[in-house]
Protein backbone atom coordinates (compact mmCIF):
# COMPACT_ATOMS: atom_id res chain seq x y z
CA UNK A 1 0.00 0.00 0.00
CA UNK A 2 1.34 3.41 -0.92
CA UNK A 3 1.71 6.25 1.56
CA UNK A 4 -1.61 7.53 2.96
CA UNK A 5 -3.60 5.37 0.52
CA UNK A 6 -6.31 4.89 3.17
CA UNK A 7 -7.34 8.53 2.64
CA UNK A 8 -8.12 8.14 -1.06
CA UNK A 9 -11.86 8.69 -0.47
CA UNK A 10 -11.44 11.59 1.99
CA UNK A 11 -10.60 14.47 -0.37
CA UNK A 12 -13.92 16.28 0.05
CA UNK A 13 -13.88 15.86 3.84
CA UNK A 14 -10.30 17.18 3.99
CA UNK A 15 -11.28 20.22 1.98
CA UNK A 16 -14.16 20.99 4.35
CA UNK A 17 -11.86 20.75 7.39
CA UNK A 18 -9.33 23.13 5.84
CA UNK A 19 -12.09 25.63 5.00
CA UNK A 20 -13.59 25.55 8.48
CA UNK A 21 -10.40 25.59 10.60
CA UNK A 22 -8.82 28.99 11.31
CA UNK A 23 -5.03 29.02 11.56
CA UNK A 24 -3.63 31.23 14.31
CA UNK A 25 -1.94 31.20 17.73
CA UNK A 26 -4.52 28.79 19.21
CA UNK A 27 -5.69 26.81 16.19
CA UNK A 28 -5.35 24.14 14.97
CA UNK A 29 -2.74 23.77 17.75
CA UNK A 30 -0.48 25.95 19.86
CA UNK A 31 2.63 25.79 17.67
CA UNK A 32 2.58 29.46 16.60
CA UNK A 33 2.03 30.68 20.16
CA UNK A 34 4.81 28.43 21.49
CA UNK A 35 7.22 29.73 18.84
CA UNK A 36 6.55 33.33 19.87
CA UNK A 37 7.12 32.46 23.54
CA UNK A 38 10.56 31.06 22.78
CA UNK A 39 11.44 33.88 20.37
CA UNK A 40 10.60 36.46 23.05
CA UNK A 41 12.57 34.50 25.67
CA UNK A 42 15.72 34.34 23.53
CA UNK A 43 15.39 37.82 22.01
CA UNK A 44 17.68 39.64 19.59
CA UNK A 45 20.10 40.45 22.42
CA UNK A 46 20.44 36.74 23.07
CA UNK A 47 21.11 34.45 26.02
CA UNK A 48 24.46 33.21 27.25
CA UNK A 49 24.80 29.51 26.52
CA UNK A 50 27.44 27.22 27.98
CA UNK A 51 26.59 24.58 25.38
CA UNK A 52 28.87 24.48 22.34
CA UNK A 53 25.81 23.49 20.31
CA UNK A 54 23.83 26.55 21.33
CA UNK A 55 21.30 25.06 23.75
CA UNK A 56 19.04 27.05 26.05
CA UNK A 57 20.34 27.75 29.58
CA UNK A 58 19.06 25.09 31.98
CA UNK A 59 18.04 27.58 34.65
CA UNK A 60 15.40 29.09 32.34
CA UNK A 61 13.72 25.83 31.43
CA UNK A 62 11.32 25.31 34.40
CA UNK A 63 9.77 28.76 34.01
CA UNK A 64 9.69 28.47 30.21
CA UNK A 65 7.99 25.10 30.55
CA UNK A 66 5.21 26.65 32.64
CA UNK A 67 4.59 29.33 30.02
CA UNK A 68 4.38 26.88 27.12
CA UNK A 69 0.97 25.53 26.12
CA UNK A 70 0.32 22.29 28.00
CA UNK A 71 3.49 22.21 30.17
CA UNK A 72 4.85 18.82 31.15
CA UNK A 73 5.69 17.40 34.58
CA UNK A 74 9.16 15.98 35.16
CA UNK A 75 10.88 14.78 38.28
CA UNK A 76 14.53 15.60 37.65
CA UNK A 77 16.76 17.78 39.80
CA UNK A 78 19.13 18.79 36.99
CA UNK A 79 16.95 18.75 33.91
CA UNK A 80 18.40 19.94 30.60
CA UNK A 81 16.73 20.82 27.31
CA UNK A 82 16.78 17.12 26.38
CA UNK A 83 14.37 16.47 29.28
CA UNK A 84 11.83 19.03 28.05
CA UNK A 85 10.59 17.64 24.72
CA UNK A 86 7.85 20.29 24.58
CA UNK A 87 10.53 23.03 24.47
CA UNK A 88 13.15 21.04 22.55
CA UNK A 89 10.95 20.42 19.51
CA UNK A 90 9.88 24.03 19.07
CA UNK A 91 13.43 25.29 19.66
CA UNK A 92 14.78 22.82 17.08
CA UNK A 93 12.36 24.11 14.45
CA UNK A 94 13.44 27.71 15.04
CA UNK A 95 17.12 26.72 14.93
CA UNK A 96 16.60 24.74 11.72
CA UNK A 97 14.91 27.75 10.11
CA UNK A 98 17.89 29.87 11.25
CA UNK A 99 15.60 32.31 13.05
CA UNK A 100 17.50 31.46 16.24
CA UNK A 101 21.26 31.29 15.75
CA UNK A 102 24.31 30.58 17.88
CA UNK A 103 27.83 32.01 17.83
CA UNK A 104 29.29 29.43 20.20
CA UNK A 105 28.84 31.63 23.27
CA UNK A 106 25.18 32.58 23.10
CA UNK A 107 21.91 31.94 21.31
CA UNK A 108 20.08 34.86 19.78
CA UNK A 109 17.24 35.74 17.41
CA UNK A 110 18.55 36.89 14.04
CA UNK A 111 16.84 40.21 13.28
CA UNK A 112 16.78 39.73 9.50
CA UNK A 113 15.30 36.25 9.77
CA UNK A 114 12.77 37.44 12.35
CA UNK A 115 11.61 40.20 10.01
CA UNK A 116 11.19 37.67 7.21
CA UNK A 117 9.30 35.36 9.57
CA UNK A 118 6.87 38.05 10.65
CA UNK A 119 6.21 38.94 7.00
CA UNK A 120 4.50 35.55 6.58
CA UNK A 121 0.84 35.06 7.41
CA UNK A 122 -0.07 32.67 10.27
CA UNK A 123 -1.03 30.08 7.64
CA UNK A 124 2.32 30.43 5.88
CA UNK A 125 4.17 30.23 9.20
CA UNK A 126 2.23 27.10 10.20
CA UNK A 127 3.03 25.15 7.04
CA UNK A 128 6.64 26.33 7.04
CA UNK A 129 6.97 24.83 10.51
CA UNK A 130 5.15 21.65 9.48
CA UNK A 131 7.42 21.10 6.46
CA UNK A 132 10.41 21.78 8.71
CA UNK A 133 9.23 19.05 11.09
CA UNK A 134 8.41 16.62 8.31
CA UNK A 135 11.52 16.94 6.18
CA UNK A 136 14.23 19.24 7.48
CA UNK A 137 14.86 18.64 11.20
CA UNK A 138 18.22 17.26 12.27
CA UNK A 139 18.21 16.80 16.07
CA UNK A 140 22.00 16.40 16.04
CA UNK A 141 22.07 20.14 15.43
CA UNK A 142 21.48 20.41 19.19
CA UNK A 143 22.92 17.20 20.61
CA UNK A 144 24.80 14.22 19.17
CA UNK A 145 22.84 11.93 21.47
CA UNK A 146 19.65 12.67 19.53
CA UNK A 147 20.57 10.17 16.85
CA UNK A 148 17.88 8.85 14.53
CA UNK A 149 17.64 5.15 15.39
CA UNK A 150 16.43 4.17 11.91
CA UNK A 151 20.05 4.04 10.85
CA UNK A 152 21.05 5.72 7.60
CA UNK A 153 17.45 6.56 6.66
CA UNK A 154 16.52 10.20 7.24
CA UNK A 155 14.23 11.26 10.05
CA UNK A 156 11.60 12.13 7.43
CA UNK A 157 11.05 8.37 6.97
CA UNK A 158 10.32 8.02 10.69
CA UNK A 159 7.86 10.90 10.53
CA UNK A 160 6.11 9.64 7.41
CA UNK A 161 5.90 6.13 8.81
CA UNK A 162 4.35 7.41 12.04
CA UNK A 163 1.65 9.41 10.27
CA UNK A 164 0.97 6.65 7.75
CA UNK A 165 0.61 3.96 10.43
CA UNK A 166 -1.85 5.87 12.64
CA UNK A 167 -5.42 4.56 12.35
CA UNK A 168 -7.90 7.01 10.85
CA UNK A 169 -9.99 7.21 14.01
CA UNK A 170 -8.78 4.81 16.72
CA UNK A 171 -6.04 5.20 19.32
CA UNK A 172 -2.67 3.53 18.68
CA UNK A 173 -0.73 2.29 21.71
CA UNK A 174 3.09 2.36 21.87
CA UNK A 175 4.92 -0.15 24.07
CA UNK A 176 7.95 0.84 26.11
CA UNK A 177 10.49 -0.70 23.76
CA UNK A 178 9.82 1.78 20.96
CA UNK A 179 11.23 4.52 23.20
CA UNK A 180 14.49 2.76 23.98
CA UNK A 181 16.43 1.18 21.12
CA UNK A 182 14.09 1.83 18.21
CA UNK A 183 11.40 4.24 17.07
CA UNK A 184 9.69 1.60 14.94
CA UNK A 185 6.16 2.87 14.22
CA UNK A 186 6.82 5.70 16.70
CA UNK A 187 8.73 8.98 16.85
CA UNK A 188 11.02 10.69 19.38
CA UNK A 189 9.37 12.46 22.30
CA UNK A 190 10.15 15.95 21.00
CA UNK A 191 8.61 15.02 17.66
CA UNK A 192 5.42 13.71 19.25
CA UNK A 193 5.17 16.93 21.25
CA UNK A 194 5.41 18.91 18.03
CA UNK A 195 2.62 16.96 16.35
CA UNK A 196 0.41 17.68 19.34
CA UNK A 197 1.24 21.39 19.04
CA UNK A 198 0.48 21.25 15.33
CA UNK A 199 -2.97 19.98 16.28
CA UNK A 200 -2.37 16.79 14.29
CA UNK A 201 -2.67 14.27 17.13
CA UNK A 202 -4.18 13.85 20.55
CA UNK A 203 -1.97 12.05 23.02
CA UNK A 204 -1.88 10.14 26.25
CA UNK A 205 1.50 10.20 27.93
CA UNK A 206 3.47 9.52 31.07
CA UNK A 207 5.11 12.16 33.20
CA UNK A 208 7.76 12.11 35.87
CA UNK A 209 5.07 11.75 38.52
CA UNK A 210 3.20 8.85 36.98
CA UNK A 211 5.66 6.51 35.26
CA UNK A 212 3.97 3.63 33.48
CA UNK A 213 6.72 1.05 33.62
CA UNK A 214 9.75 -0.15 35.56
CA UNK A 215 12.27 1.05 32.96
CA UNK A 216 13.44 3.70 35.44
CA UNK A 217 13.10 6.34 32.76
CA UNK A 218 11.65 9.47 34.24
CA UNK A 219 10.05 12.18 32.21
CA UNK A 220 7.54 12.58 29.43
CA UNK A 221 6.88 9.66 27.09
CA UNK A 222 4.19 9.01 24.50
CA UNK A 223 1.86 6.11 25.32
CA UNK A 224 -1.04 6.57 22.90
CA UNK A 225 -1.79 8.74 19.89
CA UNK A 226 -4.89 9.44 17.85
CA UNK A 227 -5.33 11.64 14.79
CA UNK A 228 -7.47 14.73 15.17
CA UNK A 229 -9.89 15.77 12.47
CA UNK A 230 -7.26 18.26 11.31
CA UNK A 231 -4.64 15.49 11.31
CA UNK A 232 -6.79 13.30 9.07
CA UNK A 233 -7.29 16.20 6.69
CA UNK A 234 -3.54 16.87 6.61
CA UNK A 235 -2.84 13.21 5.85
CA UNK A 236 -5.34 13.49 2.98
CA UNK A 237 -3.37 16.45 1.65
CA UNK A 238 -0.14 14.44 1.91
CA UNK A 239 -1.80 11.68 -0.12
CA UNK A 240 -2.61 14.21 -2.85
CA UNK A 241 0.97 15.48 -2.77
CA UNK A 242 2.52 12.00 -3.02
CA UNK A 243 0.14 10.96 -5.78
CA UNK A 244 1.52 13.83 -7.85
CA UNK A 245 5.05 12.45 -7.31
CA UNK A 246 4.13 9.06 -8.73
CA UNK A 247 3.90 5.73 -6.87
CA UNK A 248 6.06 6.10 -3.77
CA UNK A 249 6.48 3.68 -0.88
CA UNK A 250 7.91 4.80 2.44
CA UNK A 251 11.42 3.49 1.88
CA UNK A 252 11.57 4.86 -1.65
CA UNK A 253 11.39 8.30 -0.11
CA UNK A 254 14.87 8.99 1.24
CA UNK A 255 15.68 12.54 0.10
CA UNK A 256 14.16 15.65 1.64
CA UNK A 257 13.04 18.43 -0.72
CA UNK A 258 15.75 21.02 -1.29
CA UNK A 259 13.43 23.96 -0.68
CA UNK A 260 10.48 24.89 1.48
CA UNK A 261 6.97 25.21 0.07
CA UNK A 262 6.64 21.86 -1.70
CA UNK A 263 3.15 21.41 -0.19
CA UNK A 264 2.05 24.90 -1.27
CA UNK A 265 0.78 23.91 -4.76
CA UNK A 266 -1.32 21.15 -3.18
CA UNK A 267 -2.69 23.14 -0.26
CA UNK A 268 -3.14 26.60 -1.78
CA UNK A 269 -6.19 25.39 -3.72
CA UNK A 270 -7.83 24.52 -0.41
CA UNK A 271 -6.22 27.19 1.76
CA UNK A 272 -5.92 30.44 -0.25
CA UNK A 273 -3.92 32.16 2.53
CA UNK A 274 -1.00 29.82 1.83
CA UNK A 275 0.91 31.87 -0.75
CA UNK A 276 4.46 32.81 0.32
CA UNK A 277 7.06 30.23 1.33
CA UNK A 278 10.17 30.35 3.50
CA UNK A 279 13.65 30.77 2.10
CA UNK A 280 16.66 29.60 4.13
CA UNK A 281 19.74 31.75 3.76
CA UNK A 282 22.34 30.16 1.53
CA UNK A 283 25.77 29.33 2.90
CA UNK A 284 28.21 31.91 1.59
CA UNK A 285 31.59 30.81 0.34
CA UNK A 286 34.50 32.40 2.21
CA UNK A 287 37.54 32.65 -0.11
CA UNK A 288 41.01 32.62 1.44
CA UNK A 289 43.91 30.49 2.56
CA UNK A 290 42.78 28.12 5.30
CA UNK A 291 45.22 27.17 8.05
CA UNK A 292 44.50 23.90 9.87
CA UNK A 293 46.19 22.24 12.84
CA UNK A 294 46.38 18.45 12.37
CA UNK A 295 46.82 16.33 15.52
CA UNK A 296 45.82 12.90 16.85
CA UNK A 297 42.51 12.71 18.67
CA UNK A 298 43.39 13.11 22.39
CA UNK A 299 41.36 9.98 23.17
CA UNK A 300 43.16 7.84 20.60
CA UNK A 301 46.18 7.14 22.81
CA UNK A 302 48.57 7.82 19.93
CA UNK A 303 51.85 9.65 20.50
CA UNK A 304 51.40 13.42 20.20
CA UNK A 305 52.41 15.21 17.03
CA UNK A 306 51.37 18.43 15.35
CA UNK A 307 51.27 19.62 11.76
CA UNK A 308 50.00 23.02 10.64
CA UNK A 309 48.79 22.93 7.04
CA UNK A 310 47.95 25.86 4.81
CA UNK A 311 45.60 25.16 1.91
CA UNK A 312 43.64 27.18 -0.64
CA UNK A 313 39.91 27.51 0.03
CA UNK A 314 39.22 26.32 -3.52
CA UNK A 315 40.60 22.89 -2.59
CA UNK A 316 38.16 20.22 -1.45
CA UNK A 317 37.88 18.54 1.91
CA UNK A 318 39.27 15.43 0.20
CA UNK A 319 42.35 17.46 -0.77
CA UNK A 320 42.67 18.53 2.86
CA UNK A 321 42.53 14.94 4.11
CA UNK A 322 45.11 13.89 1.52
CA UNK A 323 47.43 16.72 2.62
CA UNK A 324 47.10 15.68 6.26
CA UNK A 325 47.88 12.04 5.52
CA UNK A 326 50.83 12.97 3.33
CA UNK A 327 52.25 15.14 6.12
CA UNK A 328 52.62 12.07 8.36
CA UNK A 329 53.65 9.63 5.56
CA UNK A 330 50.36 7.70 5.57
CA UNK A 331 49.12 6.24 2.30
CA UNK A 332 45.63 7.09 1.04
CA UNK A 333 44.45 3.57 0.18
CA UNK A 334 41.74 3.36 2.85
CA UNK A 335 38.26 4.72 3.38
CA UNK A 336 37.64 7.62 5.71
CA UNK A 337 34.89 9.70 7.29
CA UNK A 338 35.19 13.37 8.20
CA UNK A 339 32.66 14.83 10.65
CA UNK A 340 32.00 18.37 11.74
CA UNK A 341 29.19 20.68 12.79
CA UNK A 342 27.85 23.31 10.43
CA UNK A 343 26.17 26.27 12.09
CA UNK A 344 23.56 26.28 9.33
CA UNK A 345 23.14 22.61 8.49
CA UNK A 346 23.88 20.63 11.64
CA UNK A 347 26.23 17.66 11.78
CA UNK A 348 27.96 16.88 8.48
CA UNK A 349 29.38 13.45 7.63
CA UNK A 350 31.44 13.18 4.45
CA UNK A 351 33.19 10.13 3.07
CA UNK A 352 36.08 9.39 0.76
CA UNK A 353 39.21 7.38 0.10
CA UNK A 354 39.83 3.84 -0.97
CA UNK A 355 39.13 2.08 -4.23
CA UNK A 356 35.57 0.92 -3.66
CA UNK A 357 32.42 2.32 -5.18
CA UNK A 358 30.24 4.46 -2.95
CA UNK A 359 26.47 4.66 -3.06
CA UNK A 360 25.16 7.48 -5.23
CA UNK A 361 23.58 9.31 -2.30
CA UNK A 362 26.65 9.18 -0.04
CA UNK A 363 27.93 12.71 0.76
CA UNK A 364 31.48 12.80 -0.58
CA UNK A 365 34.37 14.95 0.63
CA UNK A 366 35.67 15.54 -2.90
CA UNK A 367 32.40 17.34 -3.74
CA UNK A 368 32.78 20.03 -1.04
CA UNK A 369 35.19 22.94 -1.41
CA UNK A 370 36.73 24.11 1.85
CA UNK A 371 35.56 27.69 1.30
CA UNK A 372 31.94 26.46 0.95
CA UNK A 373 31.96 24.01 3.87
CA UNK A 374 30.56 26.55 6.39
CA UNK A 375 33.64 26.41 8.62
CA UNK A 376 34.52 28.94 11.32
CA UNK A 377 37.91 29.64 12.92
CA UNK A 378 38.56 27.53 16.06
CA UNK A 379 36.24 24.83 14.70
CA UNK A 380 37.42 21.21 14.86
CA UNK A 381 36.74 18.50 12.29
CA UNK A 382 37.06 14.83 13.24
CA UNK A 383 38.76 12.40 10.85
CA UNK A 384 38.34 8.63 11.09
CA UNK A 385 40.79 7.03 8.67
CA UNK A 386 40.89 3.33 7.77
CA UNK A 387 37.76 1.67 9.15
CA UNK A 388 39.84 -1.37 10.07
CA UNK A 389 42.66 0.28 12.07
CA UNK A 390 40.50 3.24 13.17
CA UNK A 391 43.04 6.03 13.07
CA UNK A 392 41.43 9.09 14.67
CA UNK A 393 42.62 12.64 14.12
CA UNK A 394 41.46 16.22 14.76
CA UNK A 395 41.71 19.04 12.24
CA UNK A 396 41.28 22.46 13.85
CA UNK A 397 40.78 25.52 11.67
CA UNK A 398 43.16 28.05 13.20
CA UNK A 399 42.43 30.98 10.90
CA UNK A 400 41.41 32.11 7.43
CA UNK A 401 44.04 34.26 5.74
CA UNK A 402 43.60 36.45 2.64
CA UNK A 403 43.60 34.78 -0.77
CA UNK A 404 47.12 33.86 -1.93
CA UNK A 405 47.18 33.20 -5.68
CA UNK A 406 50.63 31.62 -5.33
CA UNK A 407 49.26 28.86 -3.09
CA UNK A 408 48.63 26.11 -5.65
CA UNK A 409 48.83 23.11 -3.33
CA UNK A 410 48.74 22.47 0.41
CA UNK A 411 51.89 23.21 2.36
CA UNK A 412 53.09 22.23 5.84
CA UNK A 413 54.12 25.42 7.64
CA UNK A 414 54.77 23.94 11.11
CA UNK A 415 55.82 20.45 12.18
CA UNK A 416 56.28 19.05 15.68
CA UNK A 417 56.55 15.52 17.06
CA UNK A 418 56.86 12.11 15.47
CA UNK A 419 53.64 10.56 14.14
CA UNK A 420 52.87 6.85 14.58
CA UNK A 421 53.81 4.32 11.92
CA UNK A 422 50.89 3.35 9.74
CA UNK A 423 52.13 -0.22 9.33
CA UNK A 424 54.43 -1.06 12.27
CA UNK A 425 56.56 -4.19 11.98
CA UNK A 426 55.31 -7.22 13.87
CA UNK A 427 58.84 -7.67 15.19
CA UNK A 428 58.52 -4.30 16.97
CA UNK A 429 55.65 -5.71 19.04
CA UNK A 430 57.56 -8.81 20.08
Amino acid sequence: MHLFQKYVDDTEASQQVFHSTPIGPDSPGSILKDCEIILREVGTKGLTSSSRNGSLPNKLLPDLNERMADPIEIDLKRASLMNYPNILGVFLLLRTLQIIETNGKSVYVDTTALEAWHSLSPTEQYFTLFETWLWHTDPKLLDQRLENSMGRLPLSCTHLQFLNELPKAKWKTYPDWVHTRSFHDCIPDWSAQLLKRFGVIEIEATSGKNPSSDLSRRGWRLLKARLTQWGRALNGALLKYFQAQGPINLFDYTDAPADFGVLQPTLSAWIPAYQKTWRVRTIEAVPGSYVFEFKPDPKSGDAPFRRVIRINGTATLDDLVDACLTSIAFDDDHLYRITYRSANSGTQELFGGGWGEWEEDEPMAHEVEIKSADLKPKQTLSLLYDFGDDWRFDLKLLRIEPVDDRLKRAEVIESEGTPPEQYPSWEDDA
